[in-house]
């Protein structure tokens, strides 16, 4: 791979509050539904991988990823 290969598909996995701790941070991305279903990409708030890693729960993972999802 050359990272010239272009890529189709992916999954944006945020989260704005990187002051507090992963286990205490909100699991909703974004409060407003209507933006984050006309996103492009499939957005999951960073504490759904956190606790699928935690928990082994690597299905979770692979659905998240491969099928995609607009988590808010």
């Amino acid at each position: 791979m050359t990272g010239t290969e272009p890529v189709d598909g992916g999954v944006l996995v945020v989260n704005y509050q990187t002051k507090i701790p992963p286990a205490r941070r909100d699991a909703k991305v974004y409060t407003d539904r209507a933006f984050a279903e006309a996103l492009a990409v499939p957005v999951i708030g960073s504490t759904h991988p956190f606790d699928w890693w935690r928990s082994e729960d690597w299905e979770a993972v692979r659905r998240a990823v491969f099928v995609g999802t607009n988590e808010v």
